[in-house]
C-alpha cells in the first residue's frame, strides 16, 4: 500500500510542476505583473524546496520519515489553497513556498521510503516512482482545461485540483506502518547517519557528481529544445516547437518506465553504461545531422535513454546505504538541483556566444561527463565493498 501512496504522492507532485508552467500567462493576467515578477513563484517554488530539503531530509533517518510526509502533503495542501484565501501576489508567493516546501519534503521522503520497502529491488521500483513524476508533470495542464469546463476562471481554482490527492493522501499515511531503518554500523566505527555521514560517503559524493552532470542533460533539452527548433527553422504546421518539447517528455516518461522493467535483466552496471552510450551516440549523431527529423529522433531517443539514469543512480547510492536514505538521497538531490540551478545559465551563454549547435554539443558533454563520473561510482562503491570487507576479516 506504501508504494502505491508513493506513485500518487510524485504523481501529485509532477502535476503541481506541470501545472505551474502553464499558468504564468494566466497569472500574468489576473495579477497585472510581467514576465519577470510572474517567472518569480518557480523561484520561490525552488527556494521551498531547498529549505525542507537541507532542514528535514536527514532529520527523516532519526525521527521516522512518516511525520514528515504528512507535512509535505499538508503544506500542499495549504499552497493550493493560500491563493484562493487572499488576492495579492504575495499571498500568491506564500503558497508557491509552501508548495515546494512540501514538494520537496514528498520527493526526498517518498525516494527514501521506496528504498527502505524495496531493498532488494529499488532500482525498478524507483524507475516506476519517477515514471509517476513525469506523468503528472505531462498531465498537469489539464487541470487548466478541466476548471474551465467547470466554469471556473483563473489560475486559483487549477490549484485546487492539485490538492485533491495529497490531502486524501494524509489518512493513509497516518493510519500506515512504516518500516524502520537498517541499524547497519559503519565497519569503521563511525555513524553512517546524518548529513555529516553522507557527506563523508565517497560514492555519495561522486554519485551527487553524477547527479548534476545528468540535469545538463535533462534541463538542456527541456530547456533549450523550443528555442532551438524556432531558431532554427525546423518547425512546421504539425511539427511546432511544443511537439517537439512533448516528444522529450513523454519519451522521458516511457524511458522510466523501460528502465524498470529493464535494470533488472541486464544489471545496473550495463543499464547505466548502455544508457550513457547511447545518448553520446545521439547527440554525436544530432551534431553531425542537424536536420528536422534528426532534432525530433533526438528528442524522442534522448528521452529514452535519459529516463532511468537518475531514479537508479539514487538506487544504486541510496541502497547502499540503508539506514540513512534520508540523508543520503538529500545529498543526491541537492546534486541534481544544483545542475538543474547551474547548468542552464552556462548552456543559455554557449547558446549567445556559438549559435543555435551549441547545444547538442552541450548535450553530447553532459553525456559523456555523466558517463566517466558513473565509471568513477562504480570504481568507487567496489573499492569501499573491499575495503569494509577487509576490516571485517581484520576484526575476526
Amino acid at each position: 500500500m506504501l508504494t502505491i501512496v508513493s506513485y500518487l504522492a510524485f504523481f501529485s507532485v509532477g502535476s503541481v510542476t506541470g501545472l505551474f508552467s502553464a499558468v504564468v500567462p494566466a497569472i500574468m493576467a489576473e495579477l497585472h505583473i510581467p514576465l519577470a515578477q510572474a517567472a518569480l513563484v518557480f523561484s520561490s517554488m525552488e527556494a521551498g524546496s531547498l529549505i525542507a530539503v537541507l532542514g528535514c531530509g536527514p532529520l527523516m533517518d532519526r525521527f521516522g520519515k512518516k511525520r514528515f510526509l504528512i507535512a509535505g502533503c499538508a503544506l500542499v495542501v495549504l499552497g493550493a489553497f493560500l491563493p484562493l484565501w487572499g488576492r495579492s501576489f504575495a499571498m500568491l508567493i506564500s503558497g508557491t513556498v509552501a508548495e515546494g516546501m512540501g514538494m520537496g519534503l514528498l520527493s526526498i521522503g517518498f525516494n527514501a521510503l521506496v528504498i527502505d520497502l524495496n531493498v532488494n529491488d529499488p532500482s525498478r521500483r524507483l524507475n516506476t516512482l519517477n515514471f509517476f513524476y513525469s506523468a503528472g508533470a505531462f498531465i498537469g495542464p489539464s487541470f487548466v482545461v478541466a476548471s474551465r469546463f467547470a466554469g471556473l476562471e483563473g489560475f486559483r481554482p487549477s490549484l485546487a485540483f492539485c490538492a485533491v490527492v495529497p490531502l486524501l493522501l494524509i489518512p493513509f499515511l497516518a493510519k500506515s506502518r512504516f518500516p524502520r531503518p537498517n541499524p547497519r554500523p559503519s565497519s569503521s566505527g563511525r555513524s553512517r547517519r546524518g548529513l555529516a555521514a553522507a557527506l563523508r560517503d565517497p560514492a555519495t559524493l561522486v554519485g551527487a557528481l553524477g547527479l548534476f552532470c545528468y540535469a545538463g542533460w535533462e534541463i538542456g533539452i527541456s530547456s533549450g529544445l523550443a528555442t532551438y527548433v524556432e531558431a532554427t527553422g525546423t518547425t512546421s504546421f504539425l511539427a511546432t516547437s511544443a511537439a517537439f518539447a512533448s516528444a522529450f517528455w513523454i519519451s522521458l516518461a516511457l524511458g522510466r518506465i523501460a528502465g524498470s522493467l529493464v535494470v533488472n535483466a541486464i544489471g545496473t552496471r550495463a543499464f547505466l553504461g548502455g544508457s550513457v552510450a547511447g545518448g553520446s551516440i545521439v547527440a554525436l549523431s544530432w551534431i553531425i545531422f542537424p536536420s528536422a527529423g534528426m532534432t525530433m529522433a533526438a528528442a524522442v531517443l534522448l528521452g529514452l535513454f535519459a529516463g532511468g539514469v537518475y531514479p537508479t543512480t539514487m538506487a544504486l547510492v541510496g541502497g547502499a546505504r540503508p539506514e540513512a536514505t534520508g540523508s543520503t538521497t538529500t545529498v543526491l538531490s541537492l546534486g541534481g538541483s544544483l545542475g538543474c540551478f547551474l547548468l542552464p545559465p552556462l548552456f543559455g551563454a554557449a547558446t549567445d556566444t556559438w549559435g543555435t549547435s551549441a547545444l547538442p554539443r552541450a548535450i553530447l558533454a553532459a553525456c559523456v561527463s555523466t558517463g566517466l563520473v558513473i565509471i568513477l561510482l562504480f570504481r568507487v562503491m567496489a573499492a569501499r565493498g573491499t575495503n569494509e570487507s577487509a576490516r571485517l576479516r581484520g576484526r575476526s
